[in-house]
C-alpha cells in the first residue's frame, strides 16, 4: 500500500505524454504483427473492422494494456515519471475490474470531444472521466525540490516536436491545392503555350493538344500535365522555369497503351500494358517497383468534365497516328 503523503496526483501533460509513450508501442507491436502474419498494415476503407483490424486495432491493445496494468500498476510512458494507477480511495493496487472499467472508460472520455482526458487539467485528483469510473488515481513520488531529470526534459521536447509535426499534418490536410485539370485546344492561355515554346517543351503552339496544371504545397513547385501531337508529359517548373528533367513519354515508344478513368474523381491513368497491368495501376494486387524489369508510360492526369467525353478517343488517336496505325 502507498501512503498518500508520499505521492502526489499525475498531471495532464505527464500524463498525455505517457499516453503516448504507450501508443507508440502499442502501433509498434501492431506494425510488427501484421507485417508478419498479414503482409500488410495499412488498411483499405472495405477491410475496416475485418479479422486483422479487429485482432490488431482491438482485442491485441486491450490484452496488451490489462496485462501490463496488471503486473506492475502502470504502463511504460507513465514508468518514466515512476507513476502508478491506484485505487483512488486505498491507494492500494486496482482490481481487475477496475482496470477493465478504466480501459472501457478511454472511449467514454473521448466522446465529448475529448473532454474526459482534459477533466484532468481543473479535477482535484487530476483525474480523467475514466478514472473516476473506474475509482482509480495516478500518483507519483511527491519530489521535494521538483527537480526534473534531464532525459524528462529531452523527452518533453521530443513531444512537443512530434505534436507541432502532428499540428502541421492537421493544417496541411485542409490546405487546397490550386489544381487546373487538362483542357484542350483553344481553350489554353496564350501566354502559357509561349512559356513551353520558350523552354523548348514543345516547337510550335499546333503541337500542343492538351494542357493542365497543379501546385505542391503553399506553391513551391508547379506540376504542369501536357499531351502533345508526339508525347505524355509531366513537368515540374518553378517560377515559370522547369525545375526538374522533362518526364515525358514519347508515343512511338509506348507499346500498347490504355487510358482508364477513376470512378471516384475527374483523373485518368494513362499508362503501357506491356508494362503494368491494370492492378498494379489500381493497386488491386502486391506488385511492388523492384518486380519491375522496365518502366515506362504511367502517368495519372486530372481531365476537366468538359473534355472527358472525348479526351479518352483523342489520345488514342494521337497515339496510333504517331505508331503510323
Amino acid at each position: 500500500m502507498i501512503n498518500k503523503e508520499d505521492v502526489e496526483y499525475v498531471g495532464f501533460w505527464d500524463r498525455f505524454h505517457a499516453v503516448l509513450v504507450m501508443s507508440v508501442i502499442i502501433v509498434g507491436i501492431e506494425v510488427l504483427l501484421s507485417l508478419i502474419f498479414f503482409d500488410n498494415y495499412f488498411l483499405d476503407a472495405e477491410e475496416m473492422f475485418d479479422t486483422q483490424d479487429i485482432l490488431l486495432g482491438y482485442i491485441l491493445p486491450f490484452i496488451l494494456t490489462l496485462w501490463i496494468w496488471h503486473k506492475y500498476s502502470s504502463d511504460p510512458g507513465k514508468m518514466l515519471y515512476k507513476a502508478k494507477i491506484v485505487d483512488a480511495m486505498t491507494f492500494e493496487k486496482p482490481t481487475t475490474k477496475q482496470f477493465i472499467i478504466r480501459y472501457v472508460g478511454y472511449y467514454l472520455s473521448l466522446l465529448p470531444l475529448g473532454l474526459g482526458y482534459f477533466w484532468v487539467i481543473w479535477d482535484k485528483k487530476k483525474q480523467s472521466f475514466h478514472d473516476k469510473l473506474a475509482h482509480t488515481v495516478v500518483v507519483k513520488p511527491a519530489e521535494e525540490n521538483k527537480k526534473t531529470p534531464w532525459y524528462i526534459h529531452i523527452y518533453r521536447v521530443f513531444i512537443v516536436l512530434v505534436g507541432l509535426l502532428i499540428l502541421l499534418g492537421v493544417v496541411l490536410s485542409f490546405y487546397e491545392v490550386k489544381n487546373k485539370p487538362l483542357v484542350k485546344g483553344d481553350s489554353i492561355e496564350k501566354e502559357k503555350i509561349e512559356m513551353l515554346m520558350e523552354h523548348k517543351v514543345i516547337e510550335k503552339a499546333e503541337e500542343l493538344q492538351y494542357y493542365g496544371e497543379f501546385d505542391s504545397l503553399f506553391g513551391a513547385f508547379q506540376m504542369k500535365s501536357i499531351i502533345t501531337t508526339s508525347a505524355i508529359c509531366n513537368i515540374g517548373f518553378q517560377d515559370e522555369k522547369p525545375m526538374m528533367g522533362n518526364n515525358c513519354y514519347d508515343f512511338k515508344k509506348v507499346g500498347n497503351l490504355v487510358i482508364e478513368k477513376r470512378p471516384e474523381d475527374d483523373d485518368f491513368y494513362l499508362y503501357d500494358s506491356d508494362i503494368y497491368t491494370h492492378a498494379y495501376v489500381f493497386g488491386e494486387d502486391d506488385f511492388f517497383d523492384e518486380n519491375l524489369t522496365e518502366y515506362g508510360l504511367y502517368e495519372v492526369m486530372t481531365v476537366s468534365p468538359k473534355e472527358q467525353g472525348t479526351f479518352k478517343e483523342n489520345v488514342m488517336s494521337l497515339w496510333r497516328e504517331a505508331k503510323g496505325e
